[in-house]
């Protein structure tokens, strides 16, 4: 293309003001106020949901185990990036912990019940999640 001009990355990584993909990602993953946010207002719409009688539909599995797995999923990824100082093995805990505070709360409420196979999910969940924020590694130190 006539006019079109490609710059080599190597002139955009040392061009005062441009950020690379890579840099822009790990200011994104370094928000944690943001993260912070997003687990913990994802943690009380998910405690809602689980004390909830249900009379009206939402969207979700109808397999009760996948909606466990995708929820402790996305909690173990937002836990990792409110805290990316922590141990993942806390992180994890903590999410445990949570599934089954939700599981003791199910326990007396006539219309749910406590589940082993929800918190069997839920670590699964919190695995699987531990797992993916391996790739989320932090930005390594360029030497000068």
């Amino acid at each position: 293309m006539a006019g079109h001009q490609t710059i080599p990355p190597a002139i955009l990584r040392n061009k005062p003001g441009l950020l690379s993909m890579t840099q822009l990602f790990h200011r994104f993953t370094r928000m944690t106020a943001l993260w912070r946010l997003a687990l913990f207002g994802s943690m009380l719409i998910i405690l809602w949901l689980a004390t909830t009688r249900l009379d009206y539909p939402i969207p979700s599995s109808s397999w009760d185990k996948l909606n466990h797995l995708a929820a402790f999923i996305e909690l173990t990824i937002l836990a990792r990036l409110s805290w990316p100082k922590l141990r993942a093995v806390y992180a994890g805990l903590a999410m445990l912990a949570y599934g089954l505070t939700i599981e003791i709360i199910q326990a007396p409420l006539a219309y749910r019940e406590f589940s082993l196979l929800d918190l069997v999910a839920d670590g699964i969940g919190v695995i699987i999640g531990l797992i993916l924020m391996l790739w989320f590694r932090p930005e390594p130190k360029l030497a000068n």
